[in-house]
């Protein structure tokens, strides 16, 4: 089973909220600050996103590597544009359900796009990236329940026993 992060769907959420980070928390501040949030995915910024999203994968990646085969390179669709990029996580046969997979790309979603928009909002709105800060914690805190439902099972079976005594 393999698990697809485009870059250019994380980007668009990452834009997304953004705006509406610096349109709702740009009460009082002047229109300049709020222009540089605004601009998080334009050129020249976009790179410090780029590496933020590849840091906090590689971070994710370290934490589900029981579960992954092994990686090879980053994966591109095309040839050395890191425009294309896509971020990839591949797991070995049977080590999680269909319905545990979506889970986790949900969760590395949420992450990845809390802790790059974190990051971004402390250079340039400072004081309004703590709640983005917590969303990335409290995902990486159902990631680490996902690794441990599919290492040791999602719940602990319970048996009754037949005889009254």
């Amino acid at each position: 089973m393999k698990l697809c992060f485009k870059r250019e769907g994380l980007l668009h959420d990452i834009s997304n909220l953004a705006y509406v980070a610096a349109d709702v928390g740009g009460e009082g501040r002047a229109p300049h600050e709020l222009h540089q949030a605004f601009d998080i995915c334009e050129e020249g910024n976009v790179e410090r996103v780029d590496r933020v999203l590849h840091l906090r994968f590689s971070e994710v990646r370290v934490l589900l590597g029981p579960l992954l085969k092994p990686v090879r390179g980053v994966a591109h669709e095309g040839e050395g544009s890191s425009r294309n990029c896509r971020m990839v996580l591949q797991f070995r046969p049977n080590a999680v359900s269909a319905v545990l997979a979506l889970r986790i790309k949900e969760v590395v979603r949420e992450y990845l796009v809390a802790m790059a928009l974190a990051d971004w909002l402390a250079l340039t709105l400072p004081g309004s990236e703590g709640v983005w800060k917590e969303r990335g914690k409290e995902a990486m805190t159902h990631l680490v329940c996902c690794l441990n439902a599919a290492l040791y099972g999602s719940a602990v079976s319970l048996r009754r026993a037949l005889s009254p005594f």
